[in-house]
């Protein structure tokens, strides 16, 4: 899924197409005005350091869960074959929000950052990742807003090269694919990975397709590198209507994130806790409401800034009809359908029928 340009202090990019099949040519997304990074993250050097090759010994897997240790213990030891990258995709892929946070923490206190991406990070062709994308992805590791992310580095290819321009996430054969033009710019390509990497997360975690999941993955970015809040629904329903007015897709769907596991929605809520908009995301009936109510029908196809004051108007509008209670639900669970009558005993279903029929 790739982007297109959005300009302003706290800009972010907006996608162009959301499977291998949709694509359309674009320069790629500016550089921020701003690369802040968390007050409160660890931030080791960028500075590439040199990393064993993958022809090293590979780890014998113990029997049982894999350890944090185990992991930890083959980084320092220099090892980035593909045992150890299937071996650190297990061991994230089991881990909670805060679980992933907590390890990376260690391997960036260790200053194993560089040797991690090595290990986890394949091309669709096996390869490790270069210097210009090993940066690219060290940027969106060492803020620590993205260690969600570390399951999948080791468990999706992410690819440069010649794509035709193309910046996008492939969910059949979950892949990343960049075009050679998205390098040249450590924190462009940084923008992109982050935006990019959401919809593989997204996707292996039974989140929805559509505007949400490419707002969402806008969300993603100005969660890893800003630190102030965003407007969500400007996100979400900008994308619906960029679909719509640049590209004659007017049925493009808003979707929903219904069936996201836990792990996935810990991370849409804690992009959701900097949402100035309080957009309805768990409540799809809301959503697609407030969509038409607000924001439908504003045309996407104007100036930038135009759009935006349309859009604060229609944030407000949809805010202010909300009353005092502008915290959106979630969506109540469908109800448990009634278990089915227990068939009667046939002795007793004779002595119900004589008692009819005596008037009993």
């Amino acid at each position: 899924m790739a982007s297109i340009n959005r300009t302003g202090s706290n800009a972010a990019y907006r996608p162009a197409v959301s499977t291998a099949a949709r694509s359309v040519a674009r320069p790629p997304p500016p550089r921020p005005a701003s690369t802040l990074r968390p007050r409160d993250a660890f931030v080791p050097s960028t500075g590439l350091r040199g990393v064993a090759k993958a022809s090293q010994v590979t780890p014998v897997k113990e029997s049982g869960p894999v350890t944090e240790t185990q992991v930890i213990d083959a980084l320092k030891a220099g090892k980035t074959d593909d045992a150890t990258r299937t071996m650190i995709g297990d061991y994230f892929k089991a881990q909670d929000m805060a679980g992933s946070h907590a390890t990376m923490e260690k391997i960036r206190q260790e200053g194993l950052l560089d040797t991690f991406i090595q290990a986890t990070v394949r091309d669709e062709n096996g390869k490790p990742p270069g210097a210009e994308l090993t940066a690219g992805l060290t940027r969106c590791m060492e803020t620590g807003r993205l260690d969600v992310y570390a399951e999948t580095l080791a468990t999706t290819s992410i690819s440069v090269g010649d794509y035709e321009g193309k910046l996008e996430y492939r969910p059949s054969d979950n892949a990343v694919v960049l075009d050679q033009n998205a390098l040249g710019d450590t924190q462009n390509l940084a923008n992109i990975l982050a935006h990019e990497l959401f919809h593989a997360f997204n996707d292996a975690h039974g989140g929805g397709s559509g505007a949400i999941n490419e707002g969402f993955g806008i969300a993603a970015r100005e969660y890893a590198f800003t630190d102030g809040e965003y407007n969500l629904a400007e996100m979400v329903y900008g994308t619906k209507n960029f679909y719509r007015d640049f590209n004659a897709q007017p049925d493009y769907p808003l979707g929903d994130m219904r069936n996201a596991d836990p792990k996935l929605k810990e991370f849409l809520d804690a992009m959701g806790g900097r949402d100035s908009s309080l957009l309805a995301w768990e409540n799809p009936a809301q959503l697609e409401r407030e969509y038409q109510e607000n924001f439908e029908g504003i045309n996407r196809a104007q100036d930038w800034d135009t759009w935006l004051v349309a859009v604060g108007e229609a944030t407000t509008k949809m805010l202010d009809a909300r009353g005092e209670d502008r915290i959106p639900k979630p969506e109540e669970p469908a109800p448990a359908p009634a278990a089915p009558e227990a068939p009667k005993n046939p002795i007793q279903n004779f002595f119900d029928w004589l008692r009819k029929l005596i008037g009993g």
